[in-house]
């Protein structure tokens, strides 16, 4: 049995009767299924159905019935029920899928339950979608990028969606939607606001008005990077500025120059010296804070609202202030006279010269010279004796610089040296020495200082050697005196000897040096000479007793040569008998003594010693026996 819609309620084959006249139905001839052309493409969601209509004159309807298999028939998906008979066509848009082969067969009903053989099966398919693509050739800039894409002509189209991703593929589920547009005829993007060199892959999917979604192929790009522009060079470079050239930016997008400034290469746009900002326009910039004899790194940044890039540095070498040459350094005895070169270099940027010293490590400022053409000075100040002095002219420029001349270096001229030309015994009493000095061009004359050595020793084989107890010919070229002691100081500039009365006898080695003094102190000694005394020491002749009594007994002796007193001394024994293991009787300028209080009856030995005026003792006289009476 069939329903009024035409569906079918049983599998059973129907049961065809023939009308009043007796002749069943005829079965139409289904013709053709095919999609329809929509804008040049088969039509994604109709099917378009033709047949021979019936000439029956009994016609009720056309029954149509779809399948997805050639098995179609009256149990299939029922389409449509036609009442006109002579209609010949019919458009399907039942429930429809894209790109979908339906089977289609037409029953002719006379009555509800009269129905003819069905029609031959035809099959159809439907339309694709219209194929739409993005174009590879897009624009590309470094924080944006511009898609386009064919417009699409389905006419069921509802949107356009991109979507972006920096993964391989797009998943809509987890990719950025980045645009949405229903306008059919939109068919560019631009996604801005993205990061400078970096890839990104866009997709377009279209939806239709059946919720269907088309993917179009994908396309991935990257956008570009900010690009630095060279240095042309850098010109006008003086002692203190610099004139900076670049080739301007290609850039569309850039905001504009930043330059950085640097002593080294290592730095960043955010840290170091940032002191111009050249408009966007600029070529050039000339900067006026430099110092002379200097190395700058200069940046020249290329910035963008959230960048900047820069290039390879320009070096930039400013010059140096000319040194002025120190020609001649002449020294005198308190005073250095010295010349140079005078200064050469931009006009009116001379401020001064200043002259410097170093004595004995230590550099002092002398003077400064405010005259350009002043190129010579004379130094009298502070002038150490005997060190080297090294001088320096140090030029000053308007702006601060410095340049410094070569050094030449000098010691004042020294006191000429007053050498012992003769030294000599004096009898017993002393040496004379004898000099010669020749006076300098400098007023130096002071005084002669006489300096007297003693106790000269040497290193010889290891030992220390008193050279006293030496004969002056085993004397070695290199001696060590010992600290020397100033017996005379002399005013007077032509006296050139000197005796000296004030050695002592037991010494026989002396050495003298003379010392020349300047007005100012200074002392230059001249060679050290030495010579050995020969001294005549006091001497006693014989000793002889008289006079002896129980308790006294008269000692008498000669005269001793060079003896300013006599000694007499007594012991109980001749054994080793000195002045330290005897009584002293008596100190005496006589050439005898009478001694008393002595015992009755006793051996006694007496003898006798001289002493000179120095304190110099004679050799011990003969040992004399006295034996007092009972």
């Amino acid at each position: 049995a069939v329903d009024g819609a035409g569906n079918s309620a049983s599998s059973e084959t129907r049961r065809v009767i023939v009308d009043n006249r007796g002749i069943a139905p005829g079965a139409v001839n289904l013709k053709d299924v095919a999609a329809p052309i929509v804008n040049g493409s088969a039509d994604k969601y109709s099917l378009k159905l033709s047949w021979e209509p019936t000439n029956d004159y009994y016609f009720q309807k056309y029954l149509i019935y779809r399948d997805t298999t050639l098995l179609v028939d009256s149990t299939s998906t029922f389409i449509d029920s036609l009442t006109t008979r002579t209609q010949s066509a019919y458009l399907d848009t039942h429930a429809m899928a894209i790109q979908t082969t339906f089977f289609y067969t037409i029953y002719v009903a006379v009555a509800d339950s009269v129905w003819s053989q069905p029609s031959n099966v035809r099959s159809g398919t439907t339309g694709d979608w219209v194929n739409t693509e993005l174009d590879q050739a897009v624009a590309v800039g470094k924080h944006a990028i511009q898609i386009h894409w064919n417009r699409s002509m389905d006419p069921y189209l509802a949107t356009y969606k991109v979507y972006r991703t920096q993964a391989a593929n797009i998943d809509t589920t987890r990719d950025t939607l980045v645009f949405v547009t229903p306008d059919r005829n939109q068919n560019e993007f631009t996604d801005i606001n993205l990061e400078q060199n970096t890839q990104y892959t866009f997709g377009v999917f279209i939806t239709d008005s059946h919720g269907s979604v088309f993917a179009t192929n994908t396309v991935t790009l990257k956008t570009l990077t900010l690009q630095p522009v060279p240095f042309v060079g850098a010109s006008n470079v003086t002692k203190y500025t610099a004139t900076l050239q670049w080739e301007p930016s290609s850039d569309e997008e850039f905001s504009g120059y930043r330059l950085t400034r640097s002593a080294d290469t290592t730095f960043t746009a955010d840290h170091d010296s940032l002191f111009g900002t050249p408009d966007i326009s600029s070529t050039t910039f000339s900067d006026f804070q430099l110092s002379q004899n200097s190395v700058y790194y200069y940046y020249l940044w290329v910035v963008d609202p959230d960048t900047a890039v820069t290039g390879s540095p320009l070096e930039v070498r400013t010059r140096s202030i000319t040194p002025v040459i120190l020609n001649a350094l002449e020294p005198g005895r308190y005073r250095f006279d010295m010349d140079w070169s005078a200064y050469i270099g931009v006009r009116n940027d001379f401020k001064a010269y200043v002259v410097t010293k170093t004595v004995n490590g230590v550099t002092t400022q002398v003077d400064t010279i405010r005259d350009q053409t002043t190129v010579s000075y004379t130094d009298e100040n502070d002038i150490a004796y005997g060190v080297n002095h090294t001088y320096k002219i140090a030029v000053l420029d308007t702006n601060g610089g410095v340049g410094l001349s070569n050094g030449l270096i000098a010691e004042p001229l020294r006191i000429n040296r007053a050498n012992v030309v003769n030294l000599q015994p004096s009898g017993q009493e002393g040496l004379v020495l004898q000099w010669n000095w020749a006076k300098g061009p400098e007023p130096d004359f002071q005084a002669y200082q006489i300096n007297r050595y003693s106790d000269l020793f040497v290193i010889q084989n290891g030992d220390t050697i008193r050279m006293a107890d030496t004969l002056l010919s085993e004397v070695p070229a290199t001696l060590e005196w010992n600290q020397s002691v100033t017996i005379a100081t002399i005013e007077n500039l032509a006296q050139l000897s000197y005796t000296d009365n004030s050695i002592n006898q037991t010494e026989n080695l002396y050495a003298y040096q003379i010392m020349v003094q300047d007005l100012r102190g200074n002392l230059e000694g001249g060679e050290v000479m030495g010579n050995f005394v020969a001294m005549t020491l006091p001497s006693v002749l014989m000793l002889s007793p008289t006079n002896i009594t129980t308790h006294a007994a008269t000692l008498n002796w000669a005269a001793a040569q060079a003896a300013d007193s006599y000694l007499l001394y007594s012991n109980l024994d001749s054994t080793g008998m000195s002045r330290d293991n005897s009584v002293l009787q008596r100190e005496t300028v006589n050439l005898q003594a009478n001694v008393s209080g002595l015992g009755s009856g006793v051996t006694y030995w007496f003898a006798v010693w001289a002493k000179d005026s120095r304190g110099n003792y004679s050799e011990r006289s003969n040992l004399v026996k006295v034996q007092t009476l009972f």
